[in-house]
């Protein structure tokens, strides 16, 4: 069992969009790939999946939500939103076989900590290549864009690195999901402020200008939080925090100011006519759309007509997509069991460490359509809820790497 969870984590690591795509492979097919053995693995342990708290409702709910547009939408585009639907849930319910609750059991800590290591590598490997594409001035293994967007003879200031994950903005989300978890971990503080400036680093590299501000307003809030209201803290680490935040806001305002990463933000602000002006313009769809359209869904091709009255050639909200692709009826409850199992699984967090880590997500996913395009993110997030679990974090991290520290703060 514990090789097939391996695998799928090689797979979902190491098999990046843009390499498929340079070489010639459908990336769908190769989602469709690693989703198998986690639906083996469902069928395998489904006695293990029944006693786990909401993983049937939101199993039952996607699989009905799938067959339904399977049945309704012969377009091209309903198979790939399947996909995008049913990969996260399932593959996490796979992995959720190695827990009781949320705690990892003790025969499968080498397997956990195999992935723990690997998902640090990934972090890595995604940062330290965007650094790299920027000081070399193209991306390395491609560029995955939108029908109007491109990086060809563009100016320094204006160069999106592409990285591991294709497009800029997927890349923003997943590094910072991969960052707040970091800042909320008992990693040494030296430990999380250095990797959280790499990721931070990547992300003017990645030059998306919402996750930017994004970032720093969290690094804010967290920086807030951790002198005025943690407890757990103690005057010492405070002070470290702070000459730490001093630092990193200075190296951070060298690198956008002197050096130019992150120009995009500084030359064009956060509100231009280009894909900021789509995002507004995105709610002007509802002009053209009945009230079953919101209830039940539409088809591939409808969309596509009211996109095109709409004067759209891409709505930049996943939250629309998935609306209008499987309906209000259907997306409420999705919505809600998701909410419930993420509730279930934060369990033994401070209450400020669950809010931060899901307000980042949520933050940074809803300035673009990043989960209608792929699930990885989603399920990074689920997989980082488990990972960085104060009681697993602890088993599955080197000690030398950690603080260990008696939370006394509120926990849900």
């Amino acid at each position: 069992m514990s090789k097939l969870h391996i695998l799928i984590i090689c797979m979902m690591f190491f098999l990046p969009v843009n390499l498929l795509t340079k070489i010639g492979i459908d990336y769908r097919l190769v989602q469709t790939l690693y989703i198998l053995p986690g639906i083996f693995l469902i069928v395998q342990y489904s006695t293990k999946i029944l006693q786990k708290k909401w993983f049937v409702p939101l199993l039952s709910l996607v699989a009905i939500i799938s067959i339904y547009k399977l049945i309704v939408d012969k377009g091209e585009g309903a198979r790939s939103a399947v996909i995008q639907l049913v990969g996260a849930p399932i593959l996490f319910a796979a992995f959720s076989i190695m827990l009781r609750d949320n705690i990892i059991t003790r025969f499968f800590l080498p397997t956990w900590r195999f992935i723990a290591k690997y998902l640090f590598y990934w972090f890595l490997a995604i940062t330290c290549l965007a650094i790299f594409e920027r000081i070399l001035g193209r991306p390395v293994l491609g560029w995955i864009a939108g029908p109007n967007e491109s990086i060809v003879n563009i100016s320094f200031s204006e160069f999106r690195s592409c990285s591991l994950l294709g497009h800029p903005l997927y890349n923003a989300l997943v590094v910072s999901i991969l960052m707040s978890f970091i800042l909320i971990s008992n990693f040494r503080t030296k430990i999380k402020f250095i990797l959280w400036g790499i990721g931070f680093t990547s992300i003017l590299c990645f030059n998306t200008r919402s996750s930017i501000v994004g970032n720093a307003l969290l690094m804010g809030v967290f920086i807030f939080h951790s002198i005025f209201f943690n407890t757990t803290i103690s005057y010492v680490m405070k002070k470290r925090i702070i000459t730490y935040s001093i630092a990193a806001s200075l190296l951070g305002a060298f690198l956008l100011f002197s050096v130019g990463l992150g120009g995009r933000l500084l030359e064009m602000g956060l509100f231009d006519e280009g894909s900021a002006q789509v995002r507004v313009d995105t709610w002007s769809i509802f002009k053209y759309i009945t009230i079953k359209d919101i209830l039940s869904g539409m088809d591939y091709h409808d969309m596509n007509l009211i996109m095109y009255k709409a004067g759209l050639y891409t709505t930049e909200n996943y939250w629309i997509d998935q609306l209008f692709s499987f309906g209000l009826i259907l997306m409420v409850p999705y919505v809600i069991l998701y909410f419930l199992l993420c509730k279930n699984n934060y369990k033994g967090y401070s209450l400020f460490h669950a809010l931060f880590s899901t307000s980042t997500f949520l933050l940074i996913s809803s300035t673009n359509n990043s989960l209608s395009a792929d699930f990885l993110a989603l399920f990074i997030f689920l997989l980082c809820i488990i990972i960085f679990h104060p009681k697993n974090f602890i088993r599955i991290v080197p000690l030398k790497y950690i603080t260990l520290n008696k939370n006394k703060s509120k926990q849900i």
